[in-house]
């Protein structure tokens, strides 16, 4: 699998992993062009962009066919999001008998991965959020930014100011005991964001 990390900030390089018996990765698109050229023709691509662009939603769905459900995710979930929904996109990402969660993103996000994808000859490509390309259970940090996935459709992309926020927001929102594997987050740090009434 090819896997292209978009940055959030567009001054930032594009990334790139190819999962191999070795793990080879690099900046896009530094990489013999007759190589890449193979990649996109046999290699599954994910393209993985910013978590903060996306926002996941659970809506309850009426008793409708299930072919008409992603033509009326709009409607839905036009209050809870106020805004116009003419400039989201929506994605179903589980439908579950009477509820669905689904992804939203501005239109304007979508129109800019479109252009880059058709610009770089990439013709299908699954588009995800960057805390997706981590395992359930696991939060990833480095210098600028931290990544949490909570489960199969949840999970969070923060800077690294944000991250505490985004964390302790986490940790009130579960019923239960959190249960994370955290790389690049120094256990006093982490211990910091929680508070001192979380057992993290």
């Amino acid at each position: 699998m090819l896997e292209i990390f978009f940055p959030l900030c567009a001054a930032d390089p594009i990334r790139w992993q190819r999962h191999t018996p070795d793990v080879e990765h690099g900046i896009w698109p530094d990489v013999a062009d007759e190589c890449l050229q193979q990649w996109l023709q046999t290699d599954a691509i994910r393209l993985y962009i910013p978590g903060e662009w996306i926002s996941v939603w659970q809506v309850e769905l009426p008793d409708v066919p299930r072919k008409q459900i992603p033509t009326i995710l709009p409607a839905l979930l036009e209050e809870e999001l106020n805004q116009d929904i003419d400039e989201l996109h929506f994605a179903p990402l589980k439908i579950d008998q009477q509820l669905a969660t689904v992804a939203v993103i501005h239109q304007q996000h979508m129109r800019n991965i479109a252009q880059w994808l058709q610009a770089n000859g990439i013709t299908r490509a699954t588009v995800a959020p960057d805390w997706m390309s981590i395992p359930c259970g696991f939060m990833a940090g480095d210098a600028q930014r931290v990544i949490c996935r909570i489960d199969e459709c949840r999970g969070w992309s923060a800077g690294r100011a944000l991250a505490p926020v985004m964390f302790r927001a986490q940790l009130n929102e579960q019923n239960l005991p959190i249960s994370l594997t955290v790389v690049g987050i120094a256990p006093e740090e982490l211990s910091a964001w929680a508070g001192a009434d979380a057992n993290a």
